[in-house]
């Protein structure tokens, strides 16, 4: 499928003229969207609200269909083929997490380009991160930052059950997502949390 490149145009003169204008009026009214990123599955979206832009990727804090908080996502700018503000979808997303006041942690501000400022963060953090590799449309693994460079980045691998299978090392060229601190990401760290409890008692 051919990709359009957008730019974003925080000014526009028309609010929701284009995508690009749909993102920047989410990111300076802190209004959650529905972004749809997966040609394969085209009616798949992802809610949220655009918390940063730079050059050619964004960061999406992500908001589950129930209100929740989901973390973080760095995410191409030239993937996203449709947006939607203000259905009655988005209306509901919105009402539930103003219900659930579920907020998201802080992002430390970067002074690189997004991904790598985004794994950055995670690494000192020690937040476990997911990444998509070569537009799978899936996240291929999960784990935590363990090295991080101009050109590559070591994920600490963690399987299902949050126990720490390996290294891989990844060409950074080759990410094209990452997502942090979701609530599935959530649920890993405290699982090898609590095996390194175990296994520290055993």
């Amino acid at each position: 499928m051919p990709k359009a490149t957008y730019k974003i145009h925080p000014n526009a003169e028309t609010p929701f003229g284009s995508i690009d204008d749909l993102l920047a009026a989410s990111m300076e009214s802190n209004k959650p969207i529905l972004i749809f990123t997966n040609d394969l599955r085209p009616n798949e979206y992802v809610a949220g609200i655009v918390a940063m832009v730079f050059e050619e990727w964004f960061v999406f804090k992500r908001i589950d269909p129930l209100g929740r908080a989901d973390g973080y996502s760095c995410i191409p700018l030239d993937i996203v083929f449709r947006a939607e503000a203000d259905t009655q979808l988005v209306n509901r997303i919105t009402t539930l997490w103003k219900i659930q006041g579920d907020a998201h942690r802080a992002l430390a501000p970067t002074e690189t380009d997004l991904l790598t400022g985004f794994l950055e963060n995670a690494r000192q953090s020690q937040t476990v991160v997911s990444l998509e590799i070569l537009d799978s449309r899936v996240y291929d693994l999960t784990g935590f930052v363990q090295h991080l460079d101009d050109a590559f980045v070591k994920i600490g691998l963690l399987d299902p059950y949050g126990t720490v299978t390996g290294a891989t090392l990844i060409s950074i060229d080759s990410i094209t997502q990452a997502s942090m601190d979701s609530l599935e990401e959530r649920a890993l760290q405290k699982l090898h949390d609590y095996n390194l409890k175990i296994g520290n008692l055993t």
